[in-house]
């Protein structure tokens, strides 16, 4: 097989080999960047997927090469280890093996963001799972697993309260509403009742809007 390997036609793109497009895997990061510091931002689940689908047209193209130029001698089976193993001793199997994980760990990764939100799971809880799901991608998937259970059946005897993104607007805006609702003093007020009035209604509005904002950033980071 090694010497028949010598004869194989080696992969190119672009006039680039296996070797030369390999650093293309650290697209990735751009994926995991989003789903780690990013996860509610409404751009996220579709940004995330830029480096996946990238990676899924080469190794496409990996795949068709390796079809229309089949290796001399190269016979695999799925069968054992030892069938499979002769296919990634070639840069480009090693290459098409190696974006097989760049594809798929981002997209696990995903399906954990998207889950953490819909079933208001915090995702401070969730960061291990994606730094787990990065470098060891189903020790971190079975770790979200069971985070999410252990949650859900936490939620469900009553010990744990719905995530905190949803508590928190209602918080703030029962806040606002007590101070807007609140006496104002006096009867018989002139004018600088008035401009007292105006003075503490702008403070409020002022209150309010940075209660907004506050808001609208927790929903992106968590």
């Amino acid at each position: 097989f090694a010497a028949a390997a010598k004869t194989a036609v080696p992969f190119a793109l672009l006039g680039m080999g296996s070797s030369a497009l390999f650093p293309i895997q650290n697209l990735s990061l751009l994926s995991w960047s989003l789903l780690l510091f990013l996860p509610r931002w409404r751009w996220t689940s579709v940004l995330a997927l830029v480096a996946p689908v990238i990676h899924s047209v080469l190794y496409a193209l990996l795949l068709v090469h390796a079809v229309r130029h089949p290796v001399p001698g190269l016979v695999m089976s799925f069968s054992s280890l030892e069938g499979i193993m002769p296919g990634f001793e070639l840069p480009d199997g090693a290459f098409a093996g190696w974006l097989h994980y760049c594809i798929f760990d981002p997209l696990v990764g995903l399906g954990i963001v998207l889950d953490a939100d819909q079933q208001r799971i915090p995702h401070l809880l969730c960061v291990p799972c994606l730094v787990m799901t990065l470098f060891a991608g189903p020790v971190g998937f079975l770790s979200y697993l069971a985070i999410r259970t252990a949650t859900l059946l936490l939620r469900k005897q009553g010990v744990l309260r719905p995530g905190a993104k949803r508590l928190m607007r209602p918080r703030m805006n029962r806040a606002a509403t007590q101070r807007t609702a609140a006496p104002r003093g006096g009867g018989g007020g002139g004018g600088g009742s008035g401009s007292a009035g105006e003075a503490t209604k702008d403070v409020e509005a002022m209150q309010q809007q940075r209660e907004a904002n506050t808001a609208k950033v927790m929903d992106v980071l968590f």
